[in-house]
């Protein structure tokens, strides 16, 4: 009994163990998956033709879109170059180097709109007006920052045959013009010169000696002054540059020099006398008189009654 008592043990640890190893192995198999259970079994994952070709994956496993390629986009597109999640925007600086290119600065795209440009507010073109004294005068004018306008102005022009008269009027004037409301309105001062030939003829008929004559009979008139006129206004300047505007004021003559000769051509000294004491001869007279007298040494109102032009 005693000599089988030693081999019965040794059998019973050898079972022991045999189980305990079989217990340890199917734990592992439970836990492994089964491409790990055997090493040579395993299939190797088949690599990209292009390792730039395999799509990033994120941290939850799905793959991240690939950024377009330079022909699929514009040049100047911005990218997002780190996305994280949905609904979030990477790279978002303008002027952050971009894919394929160098930095693009954009700030050319904006316009400026502090302080004012020379040529963003300066306006030149040419004028035309009609208005008294001066009938019809052309001019160019300018206006600056919708606050300041001025220009220069002239004109010739005839009347003809108005109350047996043949007038002749020449002029010139420079002006300034201050818009305090930076628009149409305006309060303007102008400086100028005008001439003012007038011709005045008639006949005058007379008996000399018993005898019916007719004689002609002519008054030369002769305006010279400087002036200043005052004005205030309306001159509008559309998007255009088609302008339009009048103006009323005064014009005050300076130092003014004025004649008026008559003369009888072909008349004698005898014939002449008889004529300067009709009642013909002194209404012509006194015709040339008031017209010097009016547009030449009296304050009158300066007028224009419609201003027209363009500006650029």
């Amino acid at each position: 009994m005693k000599n089988m008592a030693l081999p019965l043990f040794l059998s019973a640890n050898v079972l022991a163990l045999g189980l305990s190893n079989a217990a340890l192995a199917q734990d592992e198999a439970d836990v492994l998956p089964e491409s790990s259970q055997s090493q040579g079994e395993a299939t190797p994952e088949p690599e990209a033709a292009n390792p730039q070709d395999a799509a990033p994956i994120r941290e939850d496993g799905a793959a991240i879109e690939a950024a377009p390629t330079q022909e699929d986009r514009p040049y100047d597109s911005q990218l997002n170059d780190d996305p994280t999640a949905d609904g979030e925007v990477g790279n978002t600086d303008v002027n952050a180097p971009l894919e394929g290119g160098p930095v693009v600065d954009e700030s050319y795209n904006v316009i400026s709109d502090g302080g004012y440009g020379l040529w963003k507010e300066f306006h030149i073109g040419p004028t035309v007006q009609l208005g008294f004294p001066h009938p019809i005068t052309y001019g160019v004018e300018a206006m600056f920052a919708k606050v300041v306008s001025f220009g220069f102005s002239t004109g010739k022009y005839e009347v003809t045959q108005i109350d047996k008269a043949n007038i002749d009027i020449k002029s010139w004037d420079v002006f300034a013009r201050w818009h305090p409301l930076a628009g149409s309105f305006f309060l303007g001062l102008g400086y100028g010169n005008q001439e003012i030939d007038g011709r005045f003829e008639d006949e005058v008929d007379l008996t000399l000696n018993g005898f019916p004559r007719t004689v002609p009979v002519r008054v030369d008139a002769e305006i010279k002054s400087k002036y200043f006129s005052p004005r205030i206004g309306w001159f509008a300047v559309y998007e255009s540059g088609f302008t339009m505007g009048f103006e009323i004021g005064a014009q005050i003559p300076v130092s003014p020099d004025t004649s008026v000769n008559a003369t009888i051509p072909g008349a004698t000294a005898l014939e002449e006398a008889a004529v300067k004491s009709t009642d013909d001869y002194k209404d012509l007279k006194k015709q040339a008189d008031d017209a010097v007298k009016i547009l030449g040494k009296r304050t009158i109102p300066y007028l224009t009654m419609l201003k027209m032009g363009w500006l650029f």
